[in-house]
């Protein structure tokens, strides 16, 4: 027992830890004996005196606290801890010993009491932890103090014979320092305990100052703080962190204001405030200190004993509860030494080593001597777990304290924010106080929802309602607003006050409890108002002597006039409109008509207030015009009140009023008032408004026929009455047509407007922005809201009806208040794209048709201007992109015909259906520049424009109206004796408005020209000849032109031109002549005249004053002529002269010939150039912005564009839709270059077309057209419709495809009849159409035509001999040629010559055809075309003649019905045909049949389809008729091509209204009028025509990448959607606007970066392979929300990428020489998206691709690299990056031999193998040497290696099976199969297994084999019984079934070997069956063989298995 210990235990193993139990006593008895004797010999004597003392030394016990695991003593009360106790094992352990906590730091002893602010379980002792046989220790986890200070953690151990004497143990680093609060003190001192009651009288009361103060331990200035919140508030839950509302922090002043009641508050907060005050209020008077945490206390110590928070105060009586939070919770966790030694040394230093002593127990089991002595012996613990050291927190201190270490760590270096700013932080409850004081006001009395408001001069009485309120102390004072609680003022209270409070001011309250409730009163008021009720506690020292002391707000009281009200006619609420007249009535009890006086004032002026003696300026009428006018008495009705009105008021504008009332007779008491100062009209008897609209909007984004909402928000609203609609943008509210809008709400009564619809509103829920602002929502029914659809797209005004007795918006005029700018309802959102690359237009509504539209070529300061011209003689300027109407303006009277700009864009000119030219600046009718507000929309008519006074009669304006037209005197005009002015002229149209519209200043034009034509033209423009008020088409001369040509010309001004100076304007007219009239100093008479036309003048065009000719007037007119003028010999010719043209464009006809060669003797109507075409009009020519070109279109956009130099025809230009019904005859056609000359523009009746001229420019000619090939492959993917006709009753055709299992059609089958009878009388037809995806032209190809039946039942192609020529020729022709022979003629002996005679039937072919028919024998015809001849025959056969070669001849055969071949099968009628109809479903029969001839072989005969044009169309058409019901015919192998034109202009079909086209001159933006919405302007964004098309590109598999676009016109508000191109074939179809999710990035879509000429897009990665187009959305921003705007393509691309599931086996090369022993190793039918040639595949062998490297014995480092396949590869066709093979390219040995010739490559690997699949495309660029490239999984190979044939031999109906050794066999594994397969030994094992399988053979004598068992290295097929095949040899073909299915015979297509049946001859128990004769004993083979001989021999033999016989013969193998 000497050597117990070593001296370190941390050196000790396993063996030292079992001869330390085996000293301790507890194991010796056990083993100890023999450790002593196995060391006891190594133990030196002088040791054993040290192992004597150890045994004597007091046990050991180890207390600590512990935090994360960590030893710590001090900490802070959020801080969860562990109590951890260690004892000694050894001497009895920690069972029956207590843990324990005591206050203060104290010695432990179980007779002291543990501290209760202990939280958690230290009672129960938990499982023991870390038990070893030398210690045990227990952990209390989850412990937490709540207060802060001093303690000392005590462990008393349990009494038994080693601890009968100890005492208790501490912990080992002395006290615990807990750092926090201990209690909560305050009130009127900071050592006071605070009140828990109200009511106590050491409650500080409301609005005194308070001290709350907080005693701790360690308590931090910095970091700590408190929130004073509401009783019914927990601390650390919601609220907690913000201090009541009723609190007023330090520093906050009492006496300037109180809080404003009612302020919402969130609920977590607490009621609101309802007395008190504070200093400081925001608008709403709500105080924010609330929201601001309160500020850091005082430390009066300064060592953290305390902290102080002073000058606190309260608005509000109640309990309040404290929250403390710590910011910083300090501990010293892990700040101690470790101690390592537990026990005195058991050696001196050095004594003993571990060497010495270090042996290992054989007996024990663990031998691990790395293992350390278990760490129970050290101090510091560290084996101990510290799992459970931080248990669960309470109210959220985890969470609490992460935030703290969070914000501490993570704002370091941002701006300091106090981190106690969190609900959960404040989860220290300190406890509650209380404060005294009044908690709510009563009004004994009141009336009213809130019971605050009381009649002037009733009774009334007030109730204090609080806590505490104190005994005799408190008075009251009553102050009107705006004196203030506490304010100078409030001690003497209010002069209106009357009854006891105003006798005796120092009257006390009175109650039974007067320290919950006192009562004032009674008491009344003399005067309304609002009055604030102000009490002094009479605490603290008040005296109630002063302002001051009453600084307590309880509540306020309302006095106010009783059934004073405001009411107007007919009960409706008081609400009034601008301009309109209404009545005022003030109603009440005490109303006096001698002396009250009101005032209507604004709503800032407060009735009394400075300003309430004065009427609103904006007020009109009696009271307006005489402020102190009397109302007019009216009685009331029995039981009500009397009323004095007011009538015949109005307001000029809009916006809420006060009406102030001044009781002049001193009524209710009060003094009687002068009512001449504003103090007199103090009583408010309301407020009313009238109707004021701020705004008004629709939905976001809105689209026709989608649900929108329109807004609608204003002063004065009254959505339940109140009503909306929309109008067009152009026209004006009250004047304009109602959209329709479906659902509707109020449907009109005017038949005029029958269906139009208001739209219902109701209140928005939503509050008004402004003050006393409502808004109310308009759409749906009466009952709910709901959306509104408008059914067509535009831009609207929004137009209120605010509803009036006389108002009730039943009709339009009554919806004359505009409300906001005008919306934009865009497209609907299923509208798809307008054309390639544009989106559906935007549209500029109006309610007239546009006839001419023009841009300005330069903006007009920043904006675009588009001049449009109307029918209704209107000129309306537009901002397209906005879009907006910027200004109208009128003057002409009819429709406006041309419009044209001048070269700056300063002005332009208009002329009409009036002959009049007028000039317009640029900025008429909009302001000085053109953006302000204008000056007047009509200058001219300004003085009475506006209704005079804003409060003139309307006959009396109408007198005015008219006497400033016809300039004279109203009264003067009244005395004329043949005007009878006031009496006949109606003047109803001015009523209830405030000024004049454009409409209605016709309206009074209208007037002025019936009664004062000549006098009035000064104002008005009456017309020329007809009456314009009989027409409705006067107009007011508003003076807004620069200059007018009265009477330019005397028909209608058909076009004008603008000279490139702009100096001249042409003007073109129906009178034949074109002027030329001075732009600069307006002269009356033109400058120039040209008369060459002779019918009207249509099209003008100035060219750029550029190149050898000077510029160049063009004129085009309706007798199709073209001339060129020099303007400048124009201009030097004069007015008279008749000059000559330099140029003429005329189409001339000679002998009925159009020819455009001049003739000698012609004048200048000669023609030097080809015009349009004869009778063509030229409806309009244009020059190029550089001169360069000239273009002139006629009617249906027929044009043609010519070098303007050379004068050469560069392109003729063709109406796109050719089929349009009238697109050749309707006088339709605008025309116009874009500004940078890049694009001519034409529009036609049916489509806008844009001709790019980049082409012409460099001297190309048109695109030609593209042959497309179609297959069936193509038809299988294209929509198939069948249309049969079934022919006889009781007959149902038949028809259908064949499909190949892609989808393919191999075979379109027709059998049309089906009757037995026959269906010669009525030919059924079966027609078969395929709608083509594209447009196309002409056809060609090739298709086979084979009959189905058999051989006697064959399909007919011919109807005996006729083509057929149209598709519904459906009735057998009974006599017909048939054209038997082409480039031949019929002159055998079969075929005789019968005439003509002499020349007969030579002039044509029908007249040879019709000789032949009357000669009684001819029955053939040969006709020469050359020399024109006719050749009559007569033939033994005529429809199959014998023909002889003759180039210029053609045979036809007649045949007649009753011909021997008809006679012999009558039923025998039937044709197959194909074509391509046009749209309408006819023409376009490209053949007609009979190249099959009548009877169609079951082989086929090929037709061939020549080239054949055909009419534009999309449909391609099979049509097969047949008479019989055996007649079955089938169409296959079908190849065609269609050629696809080539479009060189980009095309949008769009019907027209009119020939108004403009181009902007910034941007590619097309202005045309279009036919489908009622003739409006139609904007499209043409931008995508800029970008080039066709553009592609490939990018990389989850790589980022971006792509940039270079094209004029590019914005910021451009989206842009990438999509899946198989789900969206074009950009602008469905799906376009939703981005796939298949390519991760910016989801906006908006640039990244870019300017005007370049957008750049980044940060995309494709997540899956896939084709995509990028689709762009042009200036939309977040309106980019549906498809069809996504119209145009910026690019497509392609991500390259494999399917995964690919499979593949190829064959080891077992030699790499000869050629021959090599075996191809080829992966084929590779599939995925975007494979291409130079892709590669690498053999890997990992678990994932791109893991492990190349695998040794594959050529190239196991790498395949894809290229197409060339005919000597014998592989057939394969697209590149589909096929792969190991191969070897052949190097030339000499210059000039030819690459590209390619060897296989020899596989060879050790061993066979399953490899995977591994792509990489050909972007990435791989290198075998890198694998981590080929990280695409595309499946796997198996890599097959046979060392020999697997060779199988069996006799017949005898047990087989194939073995073979599976080491010599990989990759064969158990699970394959194999099937027996017909067959030779083929070359190379996988092109053989071709055969059939062989059945009877097989587990289920199917051929195929049971799955591969194994038994060790033996693998084994079972093939069941050769139960009946035939003897011979037969492949064994292997499949893979392990992994694969194999189902198919395919599948198994690797050769392993043969198997031989062999014939055997004996076959037991067969030949027991058979006559057999014994001969001799055999040597016997087989079992059967032995059977049967014994058979034959007479024997039982094997028919006993008992025998021994039977015994015998088994030992013999089976056969």
């Amino acid at each position: 027992m000497r050597l117990c210990f070593q001296n370190r235990w941390r050196s000790l193993r396993l063996a030292h830890l079992v001869l330390a139990l085996a000293c301790s006593g507890l194991l010796y008895p056990i083993i100890g004996q023999q450790i002593e004797e196995r060391i006891v010999e190594k133990i030196p004597d002088d040791q054993q005196k040290v192992i004597d003392d150890w045994k004597n030394r007091p046990a050991v016990f180890i207390v600590r606290m512990l935090m994360d695991g960590k030893d710590a003593s001090s900490w802070s009360i959020y801080t969860n801890f562990t109590y951890e106790v260690v004892g000694e094992r050894l001497r009895g352990g920690l069972a029956g010993g207590r843990p324990f906590i005591l206050e203060g730091e104290v010695q432990c002893s179980m007779t002291l009491q543990p501290t209760s602010f202990l939280v958690g379980n230290l009672s129960e002792h938990p499982p023991l932890q870390n038990v070893t046989e030398l210690s045990e220790v227990y952990r209390y986890p989850g412990l937490r103090l709540t207060k802060g200070g001093i303690y000392t953690a005590c462990w008393c151990p349990a009494t038994n014979e080693w601890f009968a004497n100890l005492p208790c143990w501490t912990a080992e680093h002395g006290p615990l320092h807990v750092t926090g609060p201990i209690e909560l003190l305050g009130g009127k001192t900071a050592d006071e305990v605070p009140a828990q009651d109200p009511e106590d009288a050491a409650s500080p009361y409301v609005l005194d100052r308070v001290v709350l103060a907080v005693t701790g331990y360690r308590l931090k200035l910095d970091h700590d703080r408190i929130r004073v919140v509401d009783a019914e508030v927990k601390c650390g839950s919601p609220g907690a962190a913000y201090s009541s509302q009723a609190f007023l922090p330090s520093g906050t002043g009492v006496i300037p204001a109180s809080v404003k009641p009612g302020i919402q508050v969130l609920p977590s907060l607490g009621l609101p405030s309802t007395v008190g005050q504070v200093s400081a209020k925001d608008s709403l008077g709500y105080f924010p200190e609330i929201w601001a945490p309160l500020a850091a206390g005082e430390d009066p110590t300064g060592n953290g004993s305390s902290l102080v928070w002073s000058d606190l105060s309260f608005t509000t009586a109640g309990i309040y509860r404290v929250c403390w939070c710590s910011a910083k919770m300090d501990s010293d966790r892990g700040s101690y030494t470790i101690e390592t030694d537990v026990f005195p040394p058991l050696y001196p230093e050095g004594n003993l080593t571990n060497e010495t002593y270090n042996f290992t127990l054989n007996e024990t089991n663990d031998t691990n001597e790395d293992d350390e002595f278990p760490a129970a012996g050290q101090r510091r613990l560290r084996s101990a777990s510290t799992e459970g050291d931080n248990g669960s927190n309470v109210s959220g201190m985890a969470a609490m304290e992460d935030d703290i270490n969070g914000t501490n760590e993570s704002n370091v270096s941002a701006p300091y924010v106090h981190p106690c700013r969190t609900d959960a932080m404040f989860g220290l409850d300190l406890g509650n106080f209380s404060i005294a004081g009044p908690t709510g006001l009563e009004v004994l009395g009141a009336e009213g929802y809130d019971k605050r408001k009381v009649r002037v001069g009733t009774n009334f009485s007030l109730v204090v309602h609080g806590f505490g309120l104190g005994y005799n102390r408190q008075r009251l004072r009553l102050v009107l607003e705006p004196t203030r609680c506490g304010q100078l003022g409030t001690f003497n209270g209010t002069e209106h006050l009357l009854g006891s409070v105003a006798d005796d001011p120092e009257l006390p309250g009175a109650g039974a409890d007067p320290l919950r409730a006192q009562q004032w009163g009674p008491m009344s008021l003399s005067r309304s108002g609002l009055y604030y009720v102000c009490m002094c506690s009479g605490r603290l020292g008040r005296k109630c002597d002063n302002d001051e002391d009453f600084h307590v707000h309880v509540g306020s009281v309302l006095a106010f006039w009783p059934n004073m009200r405001l009411r107007q006619a007919k009960g409706f609420e008081l609400r009034v409109l601008p301009d309109v007249l209404f009545d005022l009535y003030v109603e009440g009890p005490e109303i006096s008509q001698e002396h009250d006086r009101v005032r209507i004032v604004e709503l800032e002026t407060e009735c009394g207030q400075p300003g309430s003696e004065t009427n609103s300026f904006e007020l009109r009428g009696p009271l307006g015009e005489l402020r102190d006018s009397p109302g007019e008495y009216v009685p009331g009705k029995p039981g009500g009140h009397p009323s004095l009105v007011w009538p015949n008021l109005r307001l000029l504008t809009g916006g809420a009023r006060r009406v102030c009332w001044c009781p002049g007779a001193g009524q209710a008491g009060a003094l009687p008032k002068s009512c001449t100062k504003a103090e007199d009209f103090y009583a408010e008897v309301g407020t009313f408004a009238a109707l004021q609209i701020r705004d008004g909007w629709s939905s976001a984004c809105a689209r026709a026929e989608d649900p929108i909402l329109v807004h609608v928000a204003a002063i004065g609203l009254l959505p339940d009455v109140d009503r909306a609609l929309l109008v067009k943008a152009s026209e004006v509210c009250g004047e304009g047509r109602p959209l329709t809008l479906s659902p509707g709400g109020v449907l009109g009564g005017s038949p005029r407007l029958a269906g139009w619809a208001a739209l219902s509103c109701k209140q928005d829920p939503n509050a008004g922005a402004e003050h006393l602002e409502r808004k109310m929502v308009c759409g749906g029914d009466e009952e709910a809201l709901g959306a509104v659809r408008t059914f067509a797209p535009g831009t609207y005004q929004i137009c209120v009806c605010g509803a009036l007795p006389l108002y009730d918006c039943s009709d339009p005029s009554h919806y004359w208040t505009p409300a906001g700018k005008p919306i934009k309802v865009g497209m609907r959102s299923t509208a798809t794209a307008a054309g390639p690359s544009v989106p559906p237009p935007s549209l500029l509504t109006s309610s007239s048709v546009p006839t001419v539209a023009a841009f300005a070529a330069k903006p007009v300061g920043k904006h675009r201007r588009l001049a449009a011209a109307y029918e209704d003689g209107a000129i309306r300027v537009w901002e397209p992109g906005i879009p907006e109407l910027k200004c109208e303006l009128v003057g002409h009277v009819g429709r406006v015909e041309a419009i044209a700009w001048a070269p700056d864009s300063s002005w332009f000119a208009s002329g009409g259906l009036d002959g009049t030219i007028r000039i317009w600046s640029a900025n008429a009718g909009m302001g000085k520049d053109g953006t302000g507000v204008p000056p007047h929309i009509c200058p001219a008519w300004e003085p009475i424009w506006n209704r005079p006074g804003g409060n003139m009669p309307d006959i009396d304006w109408q007198d005015a109206i008219l006497g400033h037209l016809i300039v004279m005197n109203p009264h003067n005009i009244s005395q004329e004796p043949f005007v009878p002015y006031s009496d006949r002229i109606p003047y109803n149209d001015l009523a209830d408005i405030g000024r004049l519209t454009l409409k209605r200043a016709a309206l009074q034009c209208e007037k002025a020209c019936r009664n004062f034509r000549e006098m009035a033209s000064n104002f008005c423009e009456c017309g020329s000849s007809l009456e314009c008020h009989h027409l409705g088409n006067c107009v007011p001369k508003c003076g807004l032109e620069a200059h007018v040509w009265p009477r330019a010309h005397a028909q209608r001004v058909s076009a004008l031109a603008v000279s490139s100076d702009g100096a001249v304007i042409a003007s073109a007219s129906f009178d034949t002549f074109v002027y030329i009239w001075d732009a600069k100093n307006f002269k009356l008479q033109p400058l120039a005249t040209i008369s060459i036309h002779d019918r009207p003048v249509l099209s003008l065009a100035f060219s750029p004053a550029a190149g050898t000719m000077g510029e160049i007037l063009a004129t085009g007119g309706d007798d199709d002529l073209i001339a060129w003028f020099s303007l400048g010999a124009l201009l030097g010719a004069g007015p008279s002269a008749n000059l000559a043209p330099i140029h003429t464009f005329r189409e001339q006809v000679f002998r009925g010939v159009s020819t455009a060669a001049s003739v000698s003797s012609c004048t200048y109507r000669c023609n030097d150039v080809a015009g349009l075409g004869r009778n063509l009009p030229v409806l309009a020519v244009a020059f190029s912005p550089d001169g360069r070109w000239f273009a002139a279109a006629g009617p249906g956009g027929v044009g043609k564009l010519w070098d303007a130099e050379t004068k050469t025809e560069v392109r003729h230009l063709q109406p796109v839709l050719a089929t349009a019904s009238n697109a050749q005859n309707a006088s339709l056609a605008g025309m116009t270059f874009t500004l940078d000359g890049n694009w001519l523009a034409i529009r036609g009746p049916a489509t806008v077309k844009m001709l790019p001229l980049s082409n012409v420019k460099a001297g190309l000619p048109p695109p030609s057209g593209i042959w497309v090939s179609y297959t069936g492959e193509e038809l299988g993917k294209t929509v198939l419709t069948w249309f049969p006709k079934p022919g006889p009753a009781g007959n149902t055709p038949r028809y259908g495809t064949k499909l190949h299992s892609n989808g393919t059609i191999l075979e379109l089958q027709f059998a049309p009849c089906n009757v037995t009878e026959g269906c010669d009388t009525n030919l059924p037809v079966v027609r078969a159409e395929f709608d083509v995806p594209f447009e196309f032209v002409a056809v060609r190809g090739y298709f086979l035509e084979y009959s189905l039946g058999d051989d006697d039942n064959l399909a007919d192609d011919c109807r005996g001999g006729a083509q057929q020529t149209a598709w519904d020729e459906l009735t057998p022709a009974k006599s017909y040629f048939a054209h038997v022979g082409r480039g031949k003629s019929a002159e055998g002996l079969d075929c005789e010559r019968v005439g003509p005679m002499y020349d007969q039937g030579r002039e044509s072919l029908e007249a040879c055809k019709q000789r032949c028919q009357e000669h009684p024998l001819c029955n053939l015809i040969n006709y020469r075309y050359s020399v024109l001849s006719c050749d009559l025959r007569y033939c033994l056969n005529a429809s199959s003649p014998k023909l002889g070669e003759n180039p210029d001849v053609d045979a036809h055969a007649l045949i007649e019905f009753d011909d021997a071949d008809e006679l012999l099968d009558p039923t025998h009628d039937g044709y197959a045909m194909f074509g391509a109809p046009d749209p309408t479903g006819s023409g376009g029969v490209v053949y007609g049949g009979c190249q099959a001839g009548r009877e169609i072989p079951r082989s086929g005969v090929w037709i061939t389809i020549p080239e054949t044009a055909v009419q534009r169309t999309r449909t391609l058409r099979f049509q097969v008729a047949q008479s019989r019901n055996t007649e079955y015919l089938a169409i296959g192998e079908i190849f065609l091509e269609l050629l696809q034109p080539v479009e060189e202009e980009q095309t949008l079909i769009e019907p027209g209204d009119s020939s108004a086209i403009a181009v902007a001159p910034d941007r590619l933006e097309i202005v045309a009028s279009t036919a489908d919405y009622f003739g409006s302007l139609a904007v499209w964004d043409a931008r995508g025509f800029e970008i080039p098309k066709g553009r592609s590109e490939q990018y990389k598999l989850k790589v980022l990448f971006g792509f940039e676009i270079r094209a004029l016109g590019m914005e910021e508000s451009d989206r842009m959607k990438i999509v899946d191109g198989n789900e969206v074939a074009v950009c602008g179809s469905p799906y376009s606007s939703v981005a796939t999710r298949q390519v991760q990035g910016p989801s906006h879509g908006q640039r990244n970066y870019g300017n005007e000429g370049a957008s750049v897009w980044t940060g995309y990665a494709a997540m899956q392979p896939g084709n995509y187009r990028a689709c762009l959305c042009g200036g939309q921003g977040e309106c980019c929300n549906v498809d069809g705007l996504f119209a145009t393509e910026l690019l497509s691309f392609v991500v390259a990428g494999v399917e995964a599931d690919h499979y593949a086996i190829c064959e080891v090369s077992l030699k790499n020489w000869p050629r021959r022993e090599i075996k191809t190793c080829i992966v084929d039918n590779f599939r995925g998206v975007g494979t291409q040639p130079e892709d590669k595949i690498q053999l890997q062998v990992g678990q994932y691709c791109g893991m492990e490297g190349p695998i040794p014995g594959l050529p190239h480092l196991g790498v395949l690299t894809s290229r197409v396949p060339q005919p000597r590869d014998l592989v057939g066709q394969h697209q590149g990056g589909t096929w792969y093979r190991f191969e070897t390219e052949y190097v030339p040995q000499n210059p000039g031999d030819d690459w590209g010739t390619y060897d296989a490559a020899p596989v060879m690997p050790s061993a066979g193998m399953i490899a995977k699949l591994c792509w990489c495309s050909k972007l990435s660029n791989c290198d075998g040497n890198r694998p981590e490239g080929f990280s695409i999984d595309a499946g796997i190979i198996s890599l097959v290696r046979l060392e020999g044939d697997v060779e199988v031999s069996c006799y017949m109906r005898g047990p087989c099976a194939a073995v073979l050794q599976l080491d010599v066999s990989k990759p064969i594994a158990v699970g394959d199969m194999i099937v027996v397969k017909r067959g030779a030994k083929p070359w190379m094992r996988l092109v053989g297994c071709t055969g059939d399988v062989v059945t009877g053979i097989g587990t289920n004598l199917d051929g195929y084999s049971g799955r591969l068992t194994a038994d060790g290295n033996t693998g084994t097929f079972e093939l069941g019984t050769a139960d009946s095949v035939d003897s011979g040899t037969y492949r064994l073909c292997w499949c893979q079934a392990s992994i694969r299915p194999c189902v198919t015979p395919e599948e198994f297509n690797f050769d392993i070997g043969s198997i031989f049946v062999r014939p055997a001859a004996y076959v037991w128990p067969t030949c027991s069956q058979q006559e057999s004769t014994f001969t001799s004993w055999r040597q016997w083979q087989t079992f059967d063989d032995c059977c049967c001989n014994y058979d034959e021999a007479g024997a039982i033999g094997c028919k006993d298995e008992l025998s021994t016989t039977f015994k015998l013969c088994s030992e013999y193998p089976p056969r």
